[in-house]
């Protein structure tokens, strides 16, 4: 069954907005990073579906950097995010998540494929996202920032 979701009751004129409303979503379809999580997303109409991960990706990145994304959601939101990216015409950081996606190594991060966390802490001093990571920082305006004005703008399709 898929929720009802409105961003009726949310001041869309607050700066955080849009983490609230990636919170209302991603609590009404039970978002726990599991491949399951990620088909409850997927089954949300569009743009619903991209709101949440993209998100969740925002913060991550903006925390502690693609390899910390990767490892905390073990990949499992890599096309809603892409796929995100793409839908609210997000260029500059859809290029950018295309080169990270390069690199991204499963092996690494995917606990069900034997990922360990001395693996994650190898890979992690190698910096093998600094180059994404500094776009992602550098990248203005922000990625929540274009969201935000895609939901304000295009609010009768969040009623």
């Amino acid at each position: 069954m898929i929720p009802i979701l409105s961003i009726q009751g949310l001041d869309l004129e607050d700066p955080y907005f849009i983490f609230k409303l990636a919170d209302r979503i991603a609590e009404s379809v039970n978002v726990d990073d599991t491949p399951e999580s990620a088909e409850r997303l997927q089954a949300l109409p569009q743009p619903w579906r991209y709101i949440a991960p993209l998100v969740a990706y925002y913060n991550e990145v903006n925390n502690g950097g693609h390899h910390q994304y990767f490892w905390n959601t073990q990949g499992v939101y890599r096309d809603l995010v892409a796929e995100g990216l793409k839908y609210y015409r997000a260029e500059a950081f859809e290029r950018n998540y295309d080169e990270a996606l390069r690199l991204y190594r499963p092996d690494l991060y995917d606990i069900a494929q034997g990922a360990s966390y001395e693996a994650y802490d190898q890979a992690s001093r190698a910096d093998r996202f600094d180059q994404q990571d500094r776009c992602f920082y550098a990248t203005r305006p922000k990625l929540t920032e274009v969201l935000s004005k895609e939901v304000r703008e295009g609010k009768d399709g969040y009623q």
